[in-house]
């Protein structure tokens, strides 16, 4: 007497009961839950439509308000603190010339103060000589020199720049795939097939499933996660502020 071919059991309910195979995962599934399944692939869509919503109108908001994101805000504010430190300086700077002045300032008064005196003497003694004006006349000169065009102060430029030069990086989207994999596909970290890196949780969930199946025993704990993007491509544009 022929004996009945066993059927592929299914993946939820584990009866033999023949079904469906899913193109997606791979895994059989009862009638039953196969419609089970499915109804979990439209709940996943639709979650996938609404996060689609969700990202279309953050990039309406993005394009309409191009000064409010979080590159912008990192400029400004490096600006405002390059800003305030030169503020510093300059302050710090005025300061100093301040000061000296007042001594410089105070220095030349008394120098005046005494060629003052000198010259109401000589007119109320009527004592004074061509080389007394000729010497009060060098005085005078020097004191105004010192006060128009003064010789002890110089400013100079320091070696070192008060505010470092501010770096952008970007990386062009279009050429992202090719410049962080060599392939659209990445290798499957349980069977090592190589799978298109959009289906890769899928796919890594579906070879865990199988294998759980498979052993009949407990199921293996498997932390399964995708490769992790990165972005590496440089383009500095630089602002000096000071050389």
């Amino acid at each position: 007497m022929a004996t009945a071919t066993r059927k592929a059991p299914c993946c939820i309910c584990g009866k033999e009961k023949g079904g469906v195979r899913c193109e997606g995962c791979s895994r059989i599934f009862c009638i039953n839950d196969f419609t089970n399944h499915r109804q979990e692939l439209n709940q996943q869509l639709d979650e996938v439509t609404v996060t689609r919503d969700l990202s279309q109108q953050i990039l309406i908001n993005k394009k309409a308000e191009p000064q409010n994101n979080l590159w912008i805000e990192q400029i400004n504010e490096w600006e405002t603190k390059s800003i305030n430190i030169i503020k510093e300086a300059a302050e710090q700077a005025r300061q100093i010339i301040f000061k000296h002045s007042t001594t410089l300032y105070t220095q030349i008064e008394d120098k005046l103060n005494k060629l003052t005196d000198q010259l109401r003497q000589a007119q109320q003694e009527n004592e004074f000589f061509e080389t007394d004006i000729n010497l009060w006349r060098e005085e005078l000169a020097e004191l105004k020199n010192e006060l128009t065009q003064p010789s002890t102060v110089r400013i100079q430029h320091g070696s070192k720049p008060l505010v470092t030069n501010i770096i952008i990086d970007t990386l062009d989207q279009s050429n992202y795939r090719s410049e962080s994999n060599n392939s659209n596909n990445i290798p499957c970290e349980i069977c090592k097939k190589e799978i298109i890196w959009c289906d890769y949780d899928d796919h890594t969930k579906a070879c865990a499933e199988r294998r759980q199946n498979k052993s009949r025993g407990y199921a293996e704990m498997l932390l399964l996660t995708g490769p992790t993007l990165t972005q590496s491509a440089r383009h500095p544009l630089q602002t000096d502020l000071f050389h």
